[in-house]
Formats: structure tokens, C-alpha cells, sequence
């Protein structure tokens, strides 16, 4: 899968407008680099950025893997991001979505793992339909960050956005 994002990025207060992500996954590798994953970034590890807004986004995922053992990771600004990672004046308005069952959808970051959020925000609306026939009907869903794992700080942050969740089955 794609190598994730190690560096720095600095927004310097400019905004990106009207940003479209639309992720269509039919990879069953269960690694974390895979194409199961959306946003700007789909995946940081040990990186940063700073200062950057995102307005009026639109990411959406969907897979064909029925496995219940996945997580599929989106946001706005990253998928997932993890491994020392830091954020700092970041925030997003729009919509981020996903249609997969076991995904992680968050208005700003999918999956945070052992990561530092200082002063972002996301007025994103946040939902998950998952409607791939898993009688588990997992997912996480959040206004700022989809799922929490270990070791991850969030400091002066907020969401505003709806969060809603459907479980269905095709």
C-alpha cells in the first residue's frame, strides 16, 4: 500500500476550498497502509501539520470487503495518523462519510493513535452506513477524531457537526 506521510506540512493560514476525496476500496490486505484509508492525508505517522484550514470538504469511502476484522479509516484532513504525530490550528468544514462497515469516520482525523491535537476543530457533518452485510454493524464515528486509540492528547479542541450512524444490511 502507499507509504504514509512522515514530514511536516504548514499550512501558514491558507485555506484548501472545496477539497473532493472519493475512495472506492476493493483491497482485503488488512495492513493499515492499504487503500483502506481517505482524507488529504490518508495516513501520517510520526509527522505534523499546522496552521491549515480545510472548507466545504467532501470525502467519502466505500469497500467491497465484507471482513469484520477491518478498520477503514477517514477524515478530512487524515485517514489515519498516528506514531507521534502532531496537529496543531487546524480545522474543516464539509461532510466526511463512509459506507463500509468497521470504519472509523471523524470530522477532522478517522484513527488517532499515540498522537498530540492542540487547538483544531471541525464543524464537518460525520457519518457511517454500514450496509455491507456484517450482522456486527461495527463502526466509529466523531465530530473531531473517528477513534481514539492509547496514548493520544487533544487540547483545546471542539466539533460542532452532526454524527449520525445506520446499521442496514443488502
Amino acid at each position: 500500500g502507499p507509504t504514509p506521510f512522515m514530514g511536516g506540512f504548514s499550512g501558514d493560514g491558507y485555506v484548501i476550498s472545496n477539497l473532493k476525496v472519493n475512495v472506492f476500496s476493493d483491497d482485503n490486505d488488512d495492513s493499515i497502509y492499504s487503500l483502506g484509508s481517505a482524507g488529504l492525508f490518508s495516513c501520517i505517522e510520526d509527522g505534523w501539520v499546522m496552521d491549515l484550514g480545510l472548507e466545504n470538504v467532501s470525502v467519502t469511502f466505500d469497500s467491497n470487503d465484507e471482513t469484520e476484522s477491518r478498520e477503514y479509516c477517514i477524515g478530512a484532513l487524515a485517514g489515519y495518523a498516528g506514531d507521534y504525530s502532531y496537529f496543531e490550528g487546524c480545522y474543516s468544514t464539509g461532510s466526511v462519510s463512509s459506507s463500509s462497515s468497521g470504519s472509523a469516520v471523524g470530522g477532522l482525523i478517522g484513527t488517532a493513535f499515540n498522537l498530540e491535537i492542540y487547538e483544531c476543530y471541525s464543524e464537518c457533518d460525520v457519518s457511517g452506513t454500514y450496509a455491507h452485510g456484517s450482522p456486527a454493524c461495527e463502526g466509529y464515528g466523531g465530530g473531531l477524531l473517528g477513534h481514539v486509540l492509547d496514548y493520544s492528547e487533544v487540547y483545546d479542541c471542539y466539533a460542532t457537526g452532526d454524527v449520525t450512524g445506520t446499521c442496514g444490511y443488502n
